[in-house]
């Protein structure tokens, strides 16, 4: 053994009271810190199963012939495949540093074992592109739902499938540039910590970064190695958190805008055909009614319309709630002094989950308010009694048309329907949905 290596700077051993104490002493972050640390193993380890299973559900769904012609539902499946990666990434890490726990140290990011450390430092790389990539999806999504409502003549013309691929092509390029200094600094390093016993120590690994204090380089690499750290920061810091947040809330309020414009001018034109109805029936006039059917057939469009973007909206609020708080402490990372060591380094763990948490709210989402969605989940795996609820519910929501209008309706949206609804009423060109989730964030309707 080394004894010229350095003792690890969480040097504590089994002793229950003196990490108390510890915790106590600090402020309320750091035993909040020390307390989650404890549960972040199990919960984030069935967090991860419910979200894998969750989400090769969604990509078995949004693969079937009927909702896979949509450019939508192919962002929806794109996203469903970043967010299954990232969880698959992030498993056997969770599995061995806080389920397994190799060391008696608090920390988890030590391990005697070299080369869990060394999957360790490629995985934490992986797991940032693809996360940033499951938000770039859902980014993507949102302004092809921008697009359809605000300009609903020209929308489907260009937020196209072909379009949408291309943009996440994009997206997945950018952050696996964006993600090589970061696997250029981080390096495997190595401490003393504790044995079998107190009089004894042994080596542990861990992963760490250049430190230019310690650095002992000439004056140009010191210079390199800055140049390397505050690119790698800012680059992150703003293609993955603080560009993709602006954006997000930007089309947030965009799109709630959109959507009132919207139901204010359905209102105006209801308000306008009933006048013209009325005037109609005093002056005996011969003109035809809109037939009940297609009344009802609009009805259900609008309907779906607001389904799909109000599930888009659920997807990018979750997203800013765990998105922008981590976006703010990344930026004061840089700005704040230690700001690290008294408070980042104890909400990583509760920033993991919340991402975790996110990254597996997806199907949940869709089932719960796309009825496209919840008849394909049951016809693909066989669950009547929920495909009862699912026309039950969707019996007291929507407006019930005869067998015939449905059939109708079925033969108009063809292959392309969506998520979420089915037909544009202003073309008949099939448009994009909704988001990611993104993942999610989801658009599943149009």
């Amino acid at each position: 053994m080394n004894q010229s290596l350095p003792l690890c700077m969480d040097f504590q051993l089994w002793n229950d009271s003196v990490n108390t104490s510890v915790a106590i002493n600090q402020d309320w972050l750091a035993w909040f810190g020390v307390s989650f640390g404890k549960l972040h193993g199990p919960l984030s380890l069935a967090v991860c199963a419910f979200g894998i299973s969750t989400n090769l559900t969604n990509i078995v769904v949004l693969t079937r012939p009927a909702l896979a012609n949509s450019a939508t539902n192919q962002l929806l499946l794109c996203l469903a495949v970043a967010d299954l990666i990232t969880m698959l990434i992030y498993v056997p890490g969770l599995c061995h540093f806080y389920i397994a726990q190799p060391t008696p140290m608090k920390s988890p990011i030590y391990s005697p074992s070299k080369s869990w450390v060394t999957y360790q430092t490629g995985a934490a790389s992986g797991v940032i592109v693809f996360h940033s990539v499951a938000i770039w999806i859902t980014v993507i999504l949102a302004v092809f739902r921008y697009i359809h409502i605000g300009f609903p003549s020209v929308g489907p013309r260009i937020a196209t499938k072909r379009r949408a691929m291309t943009s996440v092509f994009i997206a997945i390029v950018i952050c696996f540039v964006i993600v090589i200094p970061n696997t250029l600094i981080n390096y495997v390093d190595s401490c003393l910590g504790p044995g079998d016993n107190i009089q004894r120590l042994r080596v542990y690994y861990f992963v760490n970064v250049p430190s230019l204090d310690e650095s002992t380089e000439s004056c140009w690499k010191q210079f390199h190695t800055q140049c390397m750290l505050v690119f790698n920061f800012w680059s992150q810091a703003t293609v993955y958190k603080i560009l993709p947040c602006f954006l997000l809330a930007t089309l947030t309020v965009l799109l709630i805008y959109e959507l009132r414009l919207a139901t204010r001018r359905r209102k105006k034109l209801h308000c306008l055909r009933e006048r013209t109805h009325g005037q109609t029936l005093l002056s005996d006039c011969q003109r035809p009614q809109m037939p009940q059917s297609k009344r009802n057939d609009e009805r259900n469009q609008q309907y779906n319309e607001n389904r799909t973007t109000s599930l888009l909206l659920t997807i990018l609020i979750f997203f800013l709630v765990v998105e922008m708080p981590q976006g703010v402490l990344v930026i004061c990372l840089h700005l704040i002094p230690d700001f690290y060591e008294r408070v980042y380094r104890h909400l990583g763990d509760f920033i993991d989950f919340t991402t975790l948490v996110n990254e597996a709210i997806n199907f949940v989402i869709y089932t719960t308010m796309s009825q496209q969605f919840r008849l394909t989940f049951c016809k693909v795996f066989y669950i009547k009694r929920i495909k009862c609820w699912t026309a039950g519910n969707s019996s007291r929501h929507a407006p019930v048309s005869s067998a015939v209008n449905r059939a109708k309706a079925g033969e108009n949206a063809k292959s392309e329907c969506l998520v979420i609804g089915a037909h544009d009423p202003y073309t008949s060109s099939a448009v994009p949905c909704r988001l990611t989730e993104t993942s999610v964030a989801a658009n599943m309707v149009n």
